[in-house]
C-alpha cells in the first residue's frame, strides 16, 4: 500500500482554491500554492503546519522480506548417512550469510557460509555423517537455517523432520502444544501436553528447540510418564531480538528407548511477538492525522470568512 502527500496536498489544494473564489467579492486575500516546497504563505502558517503534517504521516508502507524454504534428504552409504539440505530464498530480497546447522542422533553438522542468496535462487550442501546412532529405530532431524538481511540483522528458521534407522517404528506417546503470544520486551511459558497410551510407564528426555530470535533457559528436561496418564509441562520463553508482530516456529522434541529400540516424538508450537505497547497502527494515525489537519483547514477558513 503506498500513501503519497502528492494526491493529499492536491485536494487540500483545490479545496482552498475554492474557497478563495467564493470569497472574492468580500475580500482581495488570495493564497499561493504552488509546490510541496511552499504549501502556503505565511499568512497562513496554521494551513502549512497541517500540510507539513500529511507531509510527514504519508510515508510508503511496503517493506521487503526473506522467507527461506528448507528441505533434506538422507540416503545411507557404507557405513555413513549422507545429508543433503538445500534452501531457496522465497522473499523479495537477497539473503546474506547464509548457513546450515543440523543435528542426527548423536552428530551436528556446521555447513559454509554462502554470502549471498538472491530471490527465488536456491542454494545445497551435502554432509557425511558416521556414528550417528546407537539403536535402531526413529531420529529427529533438526535444521536451523541462519542468515540476514542487507543491514545484517541476523534471522534463523527451524526445519524438522525425522529418519527411520534401519527398524520403523511408531511410539504411544503423543504430545500437543499451545499457541502464545509474549510481549516483545518479555517472555511467556509454552504449555505441552502429553499422553502415554501404552501399558508401560516410560522415561523420557524433552528438549525445547527455538530459532536464535527466541531463548530458552529450560536445556533438557527429563520425566516419567505412568502407563495412560497425561501430564502438562510448561516451558519458559524469552523474546531476545525478535521483531514486534512477527511469529516464530517451535518444536518440542521427546525421546525415549524401549527395547532395543529407539523413539521421537514432536509437537510444534508457534509463538507470537506482540508490540511493546497496544498504541494505534500507523494506518489508523495516518487517517487521525488527515482528518484533524482537514477540521483545522475548515476552522481557520471559518474565522477567515468572520474578520
Amino acid at each position: 500500500m503506498r500513501m503519497t502527500a502528492v494526491f493529499i496536498f492536491d485536494a487540500v489544494r483545490n479545496f482552498l482554491q475554492t474557497a478563495e473564489n467564493t470569497e472574492d467579492s468580500q475580500r482581495t486575500r488570495s493564497v499561493s500554492v504552488n509546490s510541496v516546497s511552499s504549501l502556503c504563505s505565511l499568512r497562513f502558517l496554521n494551513l502549512h503546519i497541517a500540510l507539513c503534517i500529511f507531509m510527514l504521516f504519508s510515508t510508503s508502507a511496503d517493506a521487503s522480506y526473506i522467507t527461506m524454504e528448507t528441505n533434506f534428504g538422507i540416503r545411507e552409504s557404507d557405513n555413513a548417512i549422507l545429508l543433503k539440505i538445500s534452501a531457496q530464498n522465497k522473499g523479495d530480497e537477497p539473503a546474506y550469510a547464509v548457513q546450515f546447522e543440523a543435528s542426527l542422533g548423536k552428530a551436528g553438522v556446521t555447513g559454509q557460509t554462502i554470502s549471498r542468496l538472491n530471490v527465488n535462487q536456491n542454494t545445497d550442501e551435502d554432509f557425511e555423517i558416521r556414528d550417528a546412532f546407537t539403536l535402531p529405530g526413529h531420529y529427529p532431524v533438526i535444521i536451523k537455517t541462519h542468515y540476514q538481511d542487507a543491514n545484517s540483522y541476523p534471522f534463523s528458521s527451524l526445519t524438522l523432520g525425522f529418519y527411520d534407522y534401519k527398524t520403523p517404528v511408531i511410539s504411544d506417546i503423543s504430545v500437543k502444544s499451545e499457541e502464545i503470544d509474549i510481549p516483545a520486551n518479555g517472555s511467556g511459558e509454552l504449555n505441552f501436553t502429553l499422553r502415554n497410551n501404552s501399558d508401560k510407564q516410560q522415561e523420557l528426555s524433552l528438549e525445547l528447540h527455538v530459532p536464535d530470535e527466541l531463548a530458552t533457559n529450560e536445556g533438557t528436561k527429563t520425566i516419567t510418564i505412568g502407563s495412560k496418564e497425561k501430564k502438562t509441562l510448561a516451558f519458559a520463553v524469552e523474546n531476545f531480538s525478535a521483531l514486534e508482530n512477527s511469529s516464530y516456529a517451535v518444536f518440542l522434541i521427546g525421546q525415549y528407548d524401549d527395547k532395543g529400540k529407539h523413539y521421537s516424538i514432536s509437537s510444534p508450537a508457534i509463538v507470537r511477538i506482540k508490540p511493546m505497547s497496544a498504541g494505534l497502527s500507523p494506518f489508523l494515525w495516518l487517517v487521525i492525522t488527515i482528518i484533524t489537519a482537514f477540521i483545522l483547514i475548515v476552522v481557520v477558513l471559518l474565522l477567515r470568512r468572520n474578520v
